[in-house]
């Protein structure tokens, strides 16, 4: 089947590779562009689409299968390519008295192995998880990563999504699987938490562990079975596939059932995991420089999460692909302890990267679980995750004209701390060590053969912000002037690096200068403002961000002042306020504020906020009361007037009269 869409004299071509001998797609078979040395890989249906010009070559590999090269227009005319699967030379080796043979085959296969070097790749991810053949779980992202002879040595995300769908008791979410994967190493058992492999041993231990069988011998390759002597479940059993003239390895598969020490952990300490068949092979590139290009991996499990025990199947792929060329990454840099999840929902989604990097074609199968999941689930990326599982606490929020209160930082701890309490003589502490705020200035860059894009946000990290100095008046003004000021910054890098063609390293150094003038601007800033204490000096920055972004703080200046009532700060110094008091306290102000400027609409949304998550207080019912009537909607404003009343408020008679006519 053939699709043009040309792009430099480049047209677009698709289609299928069948196995001849028994008519099944091959699944993640390698199709390579002779002329540019890059090419694609077949999805689950064996199917693939690849851009490159009409006179190009192509190159269709899979292992135990004979290499073809055909001219990319035969897919013009042709929807598919049988592929011939290698002959079984086993007839004719003469072999194996003892098995001697096998032993030393694997053991000298293991020594050459270890000579493989590091590489650098691209990766691409896929992860697809159902139970009783309904999909509940989808991941997909591309990574750089670097592999080695020991395995994967680290993975790098470039972007991700996600889909969910839900089940009774929430969503199943599969945490750190790539983490699982990488921490296996084939060649040394120390520190494995999965079980041990035949490239473990010396020759003396594979003999006393392993039972060796010759299964077949396709072009070279000898596939042979091991089998554990014992069945403690400390080793795997599987399968190898080496090339017996260069003692390379070709792939090797690792299986084990009821599989009793692992890394997988329960979601919750009452949830249980039983009953684990784990299954994962790893193949590798043939000739001289050989690397590892792709890890194949299945794992059926009971999980009890105390509503209802179920199976649950999970299936997924790493390819590595594209050797010595690797993506830019975006300027990021994740906490160390983040899950794969965290990691996805972290960072925007760049819907440029995705459609202009396509490995692997989704399969019937894949766009059919993306519908039910747009359908019955959630489609995720960016900082969505939290709304729907309480487990993502990762809380990066996106820059936005919304104003950030102070109960939101450091996950809704806030402490009123006086001098004296800085002070004493157990805790000497100066103002700027109460005090954090974290921000990313996220700039992700993607070449095209004829463009380069770029994706920029500034990301406020609440999590790891706090703010512990002694609150005043401004404070809530002084935290948001300072992240508005990190905005003006993003932007100014966004039109610094659309002027110009940058290359890569032009790019660093701009960020990196960028980053050096935003830290003096910032530290200047709150010099001058004194942590929001200088009314005046602040109040010229109020100016300069509704310049420069449009964004009004003035209703955050003088901030405390008409709600001393509603909470004694005064009377809080050195102890915490609760989330919710923190949380009532910053919207009933705000919106306050709001409806003293005249923006109703503004301030209705943000009073209604806290009303909804539970305040009751009569001075919220009587603000949003005003708000509706000077919207005109009479019947709320009488509404929250007698809520008003109930709560203990005062209302002018007339005000009830009205509301009787």
């Amino acid at each position: 089947m053939f699709i043009t869409s040309v792009v430099n004299a480049q047209s677009y071509f698709e289609g299928r590779i069948i196995d001849d001998s028994n008519g099944e797609p091959l699944a993640y078979s390698h199709i390579l562009v002779k002329s540019s040395n890059r090419g694609v890989i077949t999805n689950t249906e064996g199917r693939f689409s690849v851009e490159c010009l009409v006179s190009d070559t192509l190159i269709i590999s899979y292992i135990s299968f004979e290499k073809k090269e055909l001219p990319a227009s035969f897919f013009a005319e042709n929807q598919s390519y049988h592929l011939k699967p290698l002959d079984n030379e086993i007839a004719e080796v003469v072999l194996f008295g003892n098995n001697e043979d096998l032993y030393d085959l694997i053991y000298e296969t293991k020594k050459n192995f270890q000579q493989i070097k590091d590489h650098q790749t691209k990766a691409y991810f896929n992860l697809e998880t159902s139970s009783k053949d309904k999909p509940l779980e989808l991941i997909e992202c591309y990574y750089n990563s670097k592999i080695s002879a020991e395995g994967i040595d680290y993975l790098s995300l470039k972007n991700g999504r996600i889909g969910m769908a839900k089940q009774k008791g929430g969503y199943f979410v599969s945490l750190s699987t790539t983490q699982i994967i990488s921490d296996y190493n084939l060649l040394y058992k120390s520190e494995n938490k999965l079980p041990q492999n035949p490239f473990h041993f010396s020759m003396r231990q594979l003999k006393k562990y392993f039972n060796l069988n010759l299964l077949s011998v396709k072009g070279g390759i000898y596939n042979v079975e091991f089998t554990p002597k014992d069945d403690s479940g400390a080793f795997f059993k599987g399968e190898l596939w080496i090339d017996y003239k260069h003692f390379d390895l070709i792939k090797i598969r690792l299986v084990q059932e009821q599989l009793k020490r692992h890394p997988f952990l329960e979601i919750s300490k009452n949830h249980k995991l039983d009953s684990l068949d784990f299954d994962i092979s790893f193949t590798y590139k043939r000739g001289v420089d050989k690397y590892l290009t792709k890890v194949n991996f299945n794992y059926e499990f009971k999980y009890d999460n105390t509503i209802e025990n179920r199976l649950m199947s999970t299936r997924g792929v790493l390819l590595f692909y594209d050797e010595g060329n690797i993506f830019d990454l975006p300027y990021f840099s994740f906490n160390a302890d983040l899950t794969d999840y965290d990691k996805i929902v972290t960072q925007p989604y760049n819907s440029f990267f995705w459609e202009h990097n396509e490995l692997v074609i989704p399969s019937a199968k894949m766009n059919e679980n993306q519908k039910f999941f747009e359908e019955h689930g959630v489609l995720l990326h960016y900082n969505v995750l939290s709304e729907h599982n309480n487990l993502f606490k990762n809380r990066i929020k996106d820059w936005a004209s919304d104003r950030i209160f102070l109960y939101q930082l450091n996950d809704g701890a806030n402490y009123n701390v006086s001098e004296s309490t800085m002070n004493n003589d157990h805790q000497l502490y100066t103002p700027s060590e109460l005090y954090d705020f974290k921000y990313h200035i996220y700039v992700d860059r993607n070449a095209e053969i004829d463009s380069v894009d770029y994706l920029l946000r500034t990301l406020i990290d609440v999590d790891k912000s706090f703010y512990f100095n002694r609150i005043n008046i401004n404070t809530n003004c002084f935290i948001n002037v300072y992240f508005d000021l990190v905005e003006i910054e993003k932007r100014n890098i966004e039109r610094s690096l659309k002027n110009w063609n940058w290359n890569i390293t032009e790019v660093d150094s701009i960020y990196s200068a960028s980053q050096l003038s935003l830290k003096r601007k910032l530290s200047t800033y709150i010099k001058e403002v004194e942590y929001g204490k200088n009314h005046n000096q602040l109040k010229k920055y109020v100016e300069l961000i509704m310049r420069d972004l449009g964004v009004d703080n003035t209703p955050l200046l003088n901030f405390v002042n008409d709600f001393e009532n509603y909470i004694d700060v005064n009377k809080t110094e050195g102890k915490m306020l609760s989330e919710s008091s923190r949380l009532h306290f910053d919207l009933y102000n705000y919106g306050s504020a709001l409806l003293s400027i005249g923006k109703t609409h503004n301030a209705l949304e943000v009073l209604l906020e806290a009303y909804s998550l539970g305040d009751d207080h009569p001075w919220l019912y009587y603000n949003i009361a005003l708000c509706y009537e000077q919207l005109g909607n009479t019947i709320s404003a009488c509404d929250f007037y007698n809520r008003c009343q109930n709560a203990g408020g005062h209302i002018l008679r007339e005000v009830f009269d009205s509301c009787d006519d």
